[in-house]
């Protein structure tokens, strides 16, 4: 009897009390014969869940959630909701040929065909009610996203599961029956492949819930010659969309990361690596909205480069281009709560927002922020050899929720970066080098005794 190579399972292990599943193959051989039916029923499983992942559990819906990823694009929530729909009609349309094809069988259960075509049918339209759900954008990537994604894989899986039984209690033994009821279980695993946008362990939680209570129901039968070979094409339309489906999981993981490079790039700043007026004025908004809700305070700086125009003029373009960014180093390290966001806003001007900072938190770190800038130790021989110096203004307000309305995110804002922006034109006019603090729509300037701080915070090493 020849021997075949073949991918076998070397070493299996299940443990249920943990839902713990870990295959590792090897390289081994069997011979030929005809497959028992464990052999052709356990291969689809155990390569199944073998291509899945070697350390991660595929059968716990908990842990194939854990696998989604944390700046989970806004695009795929999109995708999603349109699959949703789309697979909303072909599991009707395939519910009804296979209603047809089992209408002329005799030994069709219908009260049982009904029942399932029922919940599947109840099922489907739960499914697509979440469409309804909105997911704000400053959500997005946040843990109301990984629910919403959560539960349309939940939705997803039952659905998925609900075909499988119907590989087994709708299993029939006219050899046209159980044709048809492999191509739609097939066509239903295929309509499942956007899944991966989400994960590929949610999509291989597909392929084991339509194809594995099938794989058992002709793995029992194998003594007929026709289950054999519908058992043969069944494991090679498996391993098919197994291969095809990783590379497509490959690919959309490719232009993700493509796609995050690009997002990254037009929203950072060339020069000094942070954040552009873009990024900041997006950030901006999400910040206000969430300060809003939660009733926290929330604070801005605008600092500008003393007589920076002046020092380009004297030493050129590119010492000026090194200055910002050993001044954009300093405001990173002065700003460095995980939750603060600092941006060039212009040529010389530079923001940083301070979420959950008030009035005298925000100006602790304006006082440190100057200190630091003035111990850079950049001469400017246009202005007396004096070192670079800046000016910073400084606002902070909280955000009243009775009055949130669809145009608050544009006119409050605007006036907190209104006062900052006053605030910092104000220290300019004051002599430069100075700190001046102004409420959020009010002119009402505070400046700094003598536009020094009384006691120097101790600098920040840049």
């Amino acid at each position: 009897m020849l021997s075949q190579p073949y991918l076998t399972p070397h070493h299996n292990k299940f443990d249920l009390s943990s839902n713990y599943a870990r295959i590792d193959y090897t390289y081994g051989y069997f011979n030929w014969g005809r497959p028992t039916a464990y052999s052709l029923s356990q291969e689809l499983v155990l390569l199944t869940l073998s291509q899945a992942g070697n350390n991660s559990p595929m059968l716990n819906l908990k842990n194939i959630v854990n696998t989604i990823s944390d700046d989970f694009p806004k695009e795929h929530i999109a995708r999603l909701k349109k699959h949703n729909i789309q697979s909303f009609w072909i599991h009707m349309l395939l519910a009804f040929t296979l209603l047809l094809s089992l209408a002329s069988s005799k030994t069709t259960d219908f009260q049982t065909l009904f029942l399932w075509l029922g919940v599947l049918t109840v099922t489907g339209f739960i499914r697509l009610s979440h469409n309804s759900t909105e997911i704000e954008p400053e959500a997005v990537n946040s843990e109301s996203t990984k629910s919403w994604v959560k539960k349309y894989i939940l939705l997803t899986t039952f659905m998925s599961s609900l075909w499988g039984v119907a590989g087994i209690i709708l299993f029939s033994q006219t050899p046209v029956v159980q044709t048809t009821l492999l191509i739609l279980l097939v066509s239903i695993l295929i309509s499942t492949i956007p899944l991966l946008l989400a994960s590929k362990a949610a999509f291989f939680a597909q392929f084991i819930s339509i194809l594995a209570p099938l794989t058992f129901s002709i793995g029992f039968n194998l003594s007929h010659p026709q289950y054999l070979m519908l058992g043969i094409a069944l494991i090679t339309l498996a391993i098919t969309i197994i291969f095809a489906s990783n590379y497509l999981n490959q690919v959309i993981n490719q232009l993700q990361e493509t796609q995050q490079a690009l997002q990254t790039q037009a929203d950072t700043d060339q020069i000094t690596q942070l954040a552009n007026r873009r990024a900041f004025d997006s950030a901006f908004k999400k910040e206000w909205r969430r300060s809003t809700r939660e009733q926290k305070p929330i604070s801005l700086l605008i600092i500008d480069v003393d007589d920076f125009k002046l020092y380009n003029d004297t030493y050129g373009h590119i010492a000026g281009d090194e200055c910002l960014k050993k001044i954009a180093r300093a405001i990173q390290k002065s700003a460095k709560r995980p939750g603060d966001i600092a941006a060039r806003v212009g040529g010389e001007e530079f923001a940083v927002l301070l979420p959950d900072v008030n009035s005298e938190g925000a100006k602790a770190v304006a006082e440190r922020l100057r200190t630091n800038i003035s111990r850079l130790d950049i001469k400017h021989a246009s202005n007396g050899n004096k070192n670079i110096t800046v000016s910073i203004g400084v606002s902070s307000c909280l955000p009243l929720q009775q009055i949130e309305s669809s145009n608050q995110d544009i006119v409050y804002p605007a006036m907190l970066m209104k006062s900052a922006d006053d605030a910092m034109y104000q220290a300019k006019r004051e002599g430069k080098d100075a700190i001046v603090i102004e409420q959020c729509g009010r002119q009402a300037p505070l400046t700094l005794p003598e536009n020094k701080p009384s006691k120097p915070p101790e600098a920040v090493t840049v």
